[in-house]
């Protein structure tokens, strides 16, 4: 692991592109950053999307994510405490092997995901506005992939089927409740099938 990167804005990831190697970094931008300018910075391999301070959560600002597409040597994206993003684009993404995705409630929309070759680590939690077809593009996506790791919001557990939930017991997918800001419980499909039992 190379050092961190803070940046607050693509000027900032201009001036910064001189002074170290971002491929070797984790760079971190800000959840309002315009990400116009990313195509310039396609050597960045591991990038984390968040609110830097408390005030951004308060920013009315939709962000545009289309231009992710030009970072072709990404494979950890990390999008954590954001409400800035409704739609998140992963055309393109092709070497990217570790997505996490969780506290992003104006999330509606992850086109491109079913694309993905590479993917060995999934995690997407606590995006209660995420669009069904999204778990039901997931089902077909683990026949016809090398994941190794799946983590989903509880809440999601009874947006599948019967024969889904056998799909997911077979992949040994987890389903994540958030107890607080850093904790959370974890389930196997297993167990929320046993509780699921019980409850009924």
């Amino acid at each position: 692991m190379g050092e961190k990167v803070f940046i607050k804005n693509t000027d900032e990831l201009s001036n910064n592109i001189n002074k170290v190697e971002l491929s070797d970094c984790d760079v971190y931008v800000s959840s309002i950053t315009n990400l116009d300018s990313l195509k310039y910075f396609n050597s960045i391999t591991r990038l984390s999307i968040g609110a830097l301070d408390s005030l951004e959560l308060c920013e009315d600002i939709i962000v545009d994510t289309t231009n992710l597409k030009y970072l072709t040597n990404l494979t950890d994206l990390f999008i954590e405490n954001d409400d800035h993003i409704e739609t998140l684009n992963l055309y393109n993404l092709n070497k990217l092997k570790n997505l996490f995705i969780s506290s992003c409630h104006l999330l509606r929309n992850i086109n491109g995901f079913e694309n993905l070759k590479n993917i060995k680590t999934l995690v997407v939690y606590d995006v209660p506005n995420l669009d069904i077809n999204f778990y039901t593009k997931l089902i077909n996506y683990l026949s016809n992939s090398k994941i190794e790791k799946i983590v989903l919001d509880i809440n999601t557990y009874n947006l599948f089927d019967e024969k889904q939930k056998e799909v997911l017991k077979e992949h040994n997918v987890f389903f994540s409740e958030k107890i607080g800001i850093r904790d959370n419980y974890v389930f196997s499909t297993k167990m929320m099938e046993d509780y699921n039992k019980r409850v009924l």
